[in-house]
């Protein structure tokens, strides 16, 4: 008694009726015919298979061009504008005096009544002083801010 199955043969489905033997040869994915033998390519298709050979080499300089100009685009766009921002920062922390009307980046605001080397001391209200970090310090008000509050 044979099996019938399916398969697919010069862009038809045809039925073949086998017997033991040929199920045998089905298992190694390989059909003699009078013509000669097919591979059984069920997932590669025809046109992937007869595609023409890649051409040699890789690209050159073409191919670097898209990534150079994307890292010169982060540069300029991204990372400049954040080191310009803090050589501002540390120029502005490095010129803090005793006096001056500050903000800090919470929001506080408050005259420095003492500084030392990491930390600054802020009088918010009368007797209450706060201290903080000198790099929390985010910007000095103009004189007189602290009076319209």
């Amino acid at each position: 008694m044979g099996t019938a199955i399916v398969v697919w043969h010069n862009g038809a489905l045809e039925y073949i009726w086998m017997d033991r033997f040929a199920e045998a040869a089905l298992r190694r994915l390989i059909i003699v015919e009078e013509s000669g033998a097919w591979n059984m390519n069920f997932f590669i298709s025809d046109a992937m298979a007869e595609a023409a050979p890649a051409a040699a080499g890789g690209p050159g300089l073409e191919g670097l061009i898209f990534p150079i100009g994307l890292v010169i685009i982060l540069y300029f766009f991204m990372i400049r504008p954040q080191v310009k921002r803090q050589k501002e920062h540390r120029a502005l922390v490095s010129s803090l005096k005793k006096g001056d009307e500050v903000q800090s980046v919470g929001g506080l605001m408050g005259k420095i009544t003492d500084i030392g080397e990491n930390f600054v001391k802020i009088e918010v209200a009368e007797n209450v002083e706060l201290t903080l970090r000198r790099n929390s310090i985010e910007a000095v008000m103009p004189k007189g801010s602290l009076k319209e509050l």
